[in-house]
């Protein structure tokens, strides 16, 4: 949404559009709450998921993140790569539409669970394995390898300590 001329509709190349399809963007989560999960004694916290899109969907972001492996860590990411974090606090905040959409997409149709208890997220691992085999390589490969590295990144801090390295505030 324009904030300058809020009654101005906001007009998207078929690009973005394609890019931020809720359907699209669901899988993406469910491919980083999956590997989140599979690594992490707890679920993914809620507020995570929020911090996903950002940075796989920003292509110089992605890059940076797809050259390494799960065993590179956020630390690692970070210090050697600070310009990752450029702006992250408002990537997220001008995300935060497009994740409540894939959210909501991604209930809706089975691919994520929230458990409002516990304010966490969970994936279905059976529909997961169809997206791998759609999304086996070529670059739109590429966000979900990035979520997948991120997934397992985030598992090995506490939610506090991601939030706190990415200096994002809830």
């Amino acid at each position: 949404m324009n904030t300058l001329f809020p009654d101005v509709i906001e007009i998207r190349s078929p690009e973005i559009e394609r890019l931020l399809n809720p359907i699209y963007c669901s899988c993406l989560l469910s491919k980083f709450t999956s590997s989140y999960n599979s690594l992490s004694q707890e679920k993914l916290l809620y507020p995570l998921i929020f911090v996903c899109l950002p940075l796989v969907l920003q292509s110089n972001t992605r890059a940076v993140i797809i050259k390494h492996n799960k065993n590179y860590g956020l630390h690692r990411l970070i210090r050697e790569n600070p310009q990752t974090l450029i702006k992250l606090p408002q990537r997220v905040e001008s995300f935060n539409s497009v994740t409540k959409d894939a959210l909501l997409f991604g209930v809706n149709y089975g691919l994520l669970d929230i458990e409002v208890e516990y304010s966490t997220v969970t994936s279905n691992n059976k529909l997961m394995r169809q997206i791998n085999k759609a999304f086996d390589n070529g670059e739109e490969a590429q966000p979900f390898k990035a979520s997948e590295l991120l997934g397992y990144w985030f598992a090995q801090l506490s939610a506090a300590e991601v939030l706190l390295h990415l200096g994002i505030q809830f």
